[in-house]
Protein backbone atom coordinates (compact mmCIF):
# COMPACT_ATOMS: atom_id res chain seq x y z
CA UNK A 1 0.00 0.00 0.00
CA UNK A 2 1.34 3.50 -0.98
CA UNK A 3 1.59 6.27 1.47
CA UNK A 4 -0.45 8.08 -0.23
CA UNK A 5 -3.19 5.45 0.27
CA UNK A 6 -1.74 6.03 3.93
CA UNK A 7 -2.37 9.86 3.86
CA UNK A 8 -5.91 9.27 2.59
CA UNK A 9 -6.95 6.95 5.59
CA UNK A 10 -5.13 9.63 8.50
CA UNK A 11 -2.84 7.12 9.98
CA UNK A 12 -0.98 8.39 12.75
CA UNK A 13 0.78 5.80 14.73
CA UNK A 14 1.81 5.56 18.36
CA UNK A 15 4.66 5.52 19.55
CA UNK A 16 5.46 7.25 22.54
CA UNK A 17 5.87 4.15 25.37
CA UNK A 18 4.72 6.75 28.16
CA UNK A 19 1.68 7.42 26.03
CA UNK A 20 0.88 3.82 25.13
CA UNK A 21 1.43 3.14 29.25
CA UNK A 22 -0.64 5.88 30.39
CA UNK A 23 -3.85 4.44 27.93
CA UNK A 24 -3.44 0.79 29.47
CA UNK A 25 -3.28 1.88 32.99
CA UNK A 26 -6.66 3.51 32.14
CA UNK A 27 -8.22 0.16 31.71
CA UNK A 28 -9.53 -0.88 34.96
CA UNK A 29 -8.81 -4.79 35.74
CA UNK A 30 -7.37 -5.23 32.18
CA UNK A 31 -7.08 -9.11 33.10
CA UNK A 32 -10.56 -9.61 32.96
CA UNK A 33 -11.44 -7.67 30.37
CA UNK A 34 -11.88 -7.54 26.58
CA UNK A 35 -10.82 -5.07 24.27
CA UNK A 36 -11.12 -3.87 20.96
CA UNK A 37 -8.38 -1.96 19.73
CA UNK A 38 -9.67 0.25 16.45
CA UNK A 39 -6.41 1.05 13.73
CA UNK A 40 -4.04 -1.17 14.87
CA UNK A 41 -1.49 -0.08 12.80
CA UNK A 42 2.20 -1.65 13.77
CA UNK A 43 1.25 -2.98 16.78
CA UNK A 44 1.91 -0.31 19.51
CA UNK A 45 -0.53 -0.63 21.42
CA UNK A 46 -1.85 -4.08 20.44
CA UNK A 47 0.98 -5.13 21.88
CA UNK A 48 1.81 -4.28 25.16
CA UNK A 49 -2.05 -4.77 25.90
CA UNK A 50 -2.11 -8.13 24.86
CA UNK A 51 0.57 -8.80 28.09
CA UNK A 52 -2.05 -7.20 30.24
CA UNK A 53 -5.69 -8.13 29.21
CA UNK A 54 -7.66 -11.40 28.49
CA UNK A 55 -8.77 -10.91 24.77
CA UNK A 56 -7.88 -8.26 22.33
CA UNK A 57 -9.15 -7.66 19.64
CA UNK A 58 -7.52 -5.39 17.16
CA UNK A 59 -9.44 -3.61 13.57
CA UNK A 60 -6.89 -2.41 10.73
CA UNK A 61 -7.83 -1.55 7.95
CA UNK A 62 -4.87 -0.97 5.89
CA UNK A 63 -4.15 -4.60 4.22
CA UNK A 64 -0.64 -4.53 4.30
CA UNK A 65 -0.66 -3.10 8.19
CA UNK A 66 -2.89 -6.33 8.94
CA UNK A 67 -1.15 -8.90 7.48
CA UNK A 68 2.17 -7.53 9.09
CA UNK A 69 1.00 -7.27 12.42
CA UNK A 70 -0.95 -10.86 12.43
CA UNK A 71 2.48 -12.57 11.07
CA UNK A 72 4.11 -10.26 14.25
CA UNK A 73 1.58 -11.77 16.63
CA UNK A 74 1.41 -15.31 15.18
CA UNK A 75 5.43 -15.24 15.45
CA UNK A 76 5.61 -13.97 19.26
CA UNK A 77 3.32 -16.74 20.04
CA UNK A 78 0.60 -14.75 21.64
CA UNK A 79 -2.80 -16.43 21.55
CA UNK A 80 -4.93 -13.93 23.03
CA UNK A 81 -4.97 -11.50 20.45
CA UNK A 82 -6.70 -11.54 17.06
CA UNK A 83 -6.22 -9.56 14.24
CA UNK A 84 -8.84 -8.33 11.93
CA UNK A 85 -8.51 -6.83 8.34
CA UNK A 86 -11.82 -4.30 8.14
CA UNK A 87 -13.59 -1.54 8.12
CA UNK A 88 -14.50 -0.51 11.66
CA UNK A 89 -17.97 1.83 10.24
CA UNK A 90 -19.16 -1.52 8.45
CA UNK A 91 -19.45 -3.76 11.37
CA UNK A 92 -21.30 -4.26 14.42
CA UNK A 93 -19.60 -5.72 17.84
CA UNK A 94 -21.77 -8.45 17.10
CA UNK A 95 -19.90 -9.27 13.82
CA UNK A 96 -16.81 -8.57 15.16
CA UNK A 97 -16.80 -10.61 18.29
CA UNK A 98 -18.83 -13.39 17.29
CA UNK A 99 -21.08 -12.87 20.49
CA UNK A 100 -22.66 -10.36 22.58
CA UNK A 101 -20.23 -8.86 24.90
CA UNK A 102 -21.65 -6.32 26.63
CA UNK A 103 -18.46 -4.75 28.45
CA UNK A 104 -16.42 -4.34 25.58
CA UNK A 105 -13.49 -1.32 25.56
CA UNK A 106 -12.94 0.38 22.86
CA UNK A 107 -9.22 1.91 22.35
CA UNK A 108 -7.60 3.61 19.25
CA UNK A 109 -5.72 6.43 18.05
CA UNK A 110 -8.30 7.29 15.54
CA UNK A 111 -7.68 9.47 12.07
CA UNK A 112 -9.46 12.73 12.25
CA UNK A 113 -11.46 12.04 9.02
CA UNK A 114 -13.11 9.17 10.84
CA UNK A 115 -13.44 10.82 14.17
CA UNK A 116 -17.14 11.80 14.23
CA UNK A 117 -18.41 9.07 11.71
CA UNK A 118 -16.75 7.04 15.01
CA UNK A 119 -18.62 8.59 17.68
CA UNK A 120 -21.83 7.79 15.57
CA UNK A 121 -20.72 4.42 15.33
CA UNK A 122 -19.88 4.11 19.66
CA UNK A 123 -23.35 5.68 20.22
CA UNK A 124 -24.92 2.83 17.85
CA UNK A 125 -22.82 0.22 19.41
CA UNK A 126 -23.16 1.73 23.17
CA UNK A 127 -25.25 -1.23 24.68
CA UNK A 128 -22.10 -3.31 24.20
CA UNK A 129 -19.86 -0.83 25.05
CA UNK A 130 -18.51 -0.41 28.63
CA UNK A 131 -16.37 2.86 27.95
CA UNK A 132 -13.54 4.19 25.24
CA UNK A 133 -10.17 5.31 25.67
CA UNK A 134 -9.73 7.08 22.37
CA UNK A 135 -7.48 9.57 20.99
CA UNK A 136 -8.44 12.47 18.61
CA UNK A 137 -6.58 15.27 17.17
CA UNK A 138 -7.10 18.14 18.74
CA UNK A 139 -9.10 19.99 16.54
CA UNK A 140 -11.37 17.27 16.47
CA UNK A 141 -11.64 17.56 20.37
CA UNK A 142 -12.23 20.90 21.14
CA UNK A 143 -15.03 20.82 18.40
CA UNK A 144 -16.47 17.62 20.60
CA UNK A 145 -16.29 19.91 23.35
CA UNK A 146 -17.53 23.24 21.81
CA UNK A 147 -20.84 24.63 23.03
CA UNK A 148 -23.76 24.70 20.88
CA UNK A 149 -23.52 27.47 17.95
CA UNK A 150 -19.63 27.27 18.46
CA UNK A 151 -16.85 25.37 16.34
Amino acid sequence: MSNSYRKLLGQHFLKDKNLINKIISQIKEPQKRMILEIGAGHGELTLPLSSRCKEVIAIEIDRILFQRLREKVKALGIENVEILEGDILRLSLNEITGTSYEDIIIVGNIPYSISSPIIDWMIRERDHIEYAILMFQKEFSKRLCALPGNR
